[in-house]
C-alpha cells in the first residue's frame, strides 16, 4: 500500500524519536550494573538530522586521549541510516519472496525507487516526507516483522560501533595513526598501512557484533513481543538477526560495490559474519547461546541456512544485486569449494588482524580500566 502524506510513519521525525527511545533501552541493557554507571551517564549518541546519507560512526569525547583518565564513546548515526533501514525493511515485508512463512500474503508489486534510494535520502530535505513510492505492509504481522528486523539491524550496527570502542580499536587508531573516529562511510585510503589496519578492525567488529546480535535474538526470541508465534523460537530469532545484518551488508554492497579501502568488500564481510556465527553455533557453546542448546542440530542448522539465504535473495533482488549469493556463500557450506575473491580477501584480513591482536589486547585492557572502573574484562 501507499501511505498518505499525513501518516506519522511517513515523517522522518517520527522515526528519529523512536530510534532515540530504542537507544535508551540499548544503552541501559549493555551498560547494566554499577561498574557501567559512568558509561551509561556519559556516553553520547547523536542523530545527525541534516545528514541524509546512510552512515554511522563512533569517536571519542575530548578526554579519550592517551593522557586523559577516562574513556567515553561518542556515537553518531545519520538521518539517512534511520530512514533507510525503515524504508528497506518496510518495503521488503511487502514482497512475497521475503519471509514467505510469516503473516498473511503480501501484496507484492514492483518498486520504482528514487535513484539514490537506500543510499542517500537528500531528496527528503524539501518534502520532509518519504516518497510516495514508499510501501508498508497491510498485514499487521508483517508490519511488526519489519519493525523487528529494523530493531535487529540497529542492534547489529550499534554493537559494531560499540566494538570499535570496547575492543580497543579507537585507542589503537589514535596511537598508531592519530585517528580519532571510525566511520562506516568511505574515507581516504591512500595510506595503505592505515587502510589495512582498518579493514582488520572492521572485520573484528563485524564478528563481535554478529555474535552478540544472534545471541540476543536466539536467547530471547520473544524479547520484542513479536506477534508471529513462528518467530518466537531460538532458531527463528537467529534467522531474524542473520537476515537483518545481512540486509545491511547488502545495502552497503549496493552503495559501494567496489569497496572503499577501509572496509573489506561488503560481501566479504557477509561471508565473515555468517562464518563466525555458524561455526560458533556448531560448537554449542552455552556461554554464548544460553544453557539450552538442544535446538542446535544438523537439521535445524540446514533449515536456518536455507531460510536465511532465501530471505537474502529477496533483498538482493530488491537492491538489484548483481551476482549469485548462493555461489558467494558456497564456502560456508562446502569448505572444499574453490576460493573466490572474498575468501582470499578474508584470509588477508584475518592475517592482518592476527598481527594486531597483541596491541589490541593492551588497548582493550586500558579502555576497560578507564571506562568501567575495574569491571571484568571478559564481559567484552
Amino acid at each position: 500500500m501507499r501511505p498518505s502524506l499525513a501518516d506519522p510513519e511517513n515523517d522522518p521525525q517520527h522515526w528519529f524519536a523512536l530510534f532515540r527511545g530504542f537507544v535508551d533501552e540499548w544503552r541501559d541493557s549493555i551498560y547494566d550494573g554499577p561498574a557501567f554507571d559512568r558509561l551509561r551517564k556519559q556516553m553520547r549518541l547523536d542523530v545527525l538530522e541534516t545528514a541524509w546519507h546512510v552512515n554511522a560512526s563512533v569517536g571519542h569525547r575530548s578526554w579519550f586521549l592517551e593522557f586523559g583518565d577516562r574513556c567515553v564513546p561518542h556515537y553518531k548515526i545519520t538521518a539517512g541510516a534511520i530512514v533507510g533501514f525503515y524504508d528497506l525493511f518496510m518495503t521488503l515485508c511487502t514482497r512475497p519472496d521475503f519471509f514467505p512463512d510469516v503473516g498473511g500474503a503480501p501484496e507484492g508489486g514492483q518498486e520504482q525507487p528514487h535513484p539514490s534510494r537506500y543510499r542517500d535520502y537528500a531528496f527528503l530535505r524539501e518534502s520532509k516526507r518519504l516518497p510516495l513510492a514508499h510501501r508498508v505492509p497491510d498485514d499487521p504481522v508483517r508490519h511488526a516483522l519489519a519493525l523487528y528486523l529494523m530493531t535487529a539491524a540497529f542492534h547489529w550496527l550499534l554493537y559494531h560501533e560499540e566494538s570499535h570502542f570496547m575492543a580497543g580499536h579507537l585507542m589503537f587508531m589514535q596511537r598508531m595513526h592519530a585517528q580519532s573516529d571510525i566511520a562506516e562511510a568511505p574515507g581516504d585510503a591512500t595510506d595503505l598501512e592505515r587502510a589495512a589496519d582498518l579493514r582488520a578492525l572492521e572485520s573484528h567488529a563485524d564478528e563481535r557484533a554478529a555474535l552478540q546480535t544472534v545471541r540476543i535474538y536466539a536467547n530471547e526470541p520473544g524479547l520484542w513481543s513479536h506477534p508471529a508465534e513462528t518467530l518466537r523460537t531460538p532458531a527463528q530469532g537467529a534467522r531474524v538477526a542473520l537476515v537483518a545484518l545481512g540486509s545491511v551488508l547488502l545495502l552497503f554492497q549496493a552503495n559501494r560495490a567496489a569497496g572503499d579501502g577501509h572496509h573489506p568488500l561488503p560481501m566479504t564481510r557477509l561471508l565473515d559474519a555468517y562464518g563466525v556465527v555458524f561455526t560458533t553455533l556448531a560448537q554449542k557453546e552455552p556461554s554464548l547461546y544460553g544453557a539450552d542448546t538442544s535446538w542446535i542440530d544438523e537439521t535445524s542448522m540446514q533449515t536456518l541456512m536455507d531460510q536465511t539465504l532465501g530471505d537474502l535473495q529477496a533483498v538482493a533482488r530488491l537492491l538489484r544485486f548483481k551476482g549469485s549469493l548462493a555461489a558467494l556463500l558456497k564456502p560456508l557450506f562446502e569448505p572444499q569449494a574453490a576460493s573466490n575473491e572474498h575468501v582470499l580477501e578474508l584470509r588477508a584480513v584475518k592475517a592482518r588482524l592476527a598481527q594486531l591482536r597483541p596491541n589490541l589486547a593492551e588497548c582493550q585492557s586500558r579502555v576497560v580500566q578507564r571506562s568501567l572502573r575495574g569491571a571484568a574484562l571478559d564481559k567484552w
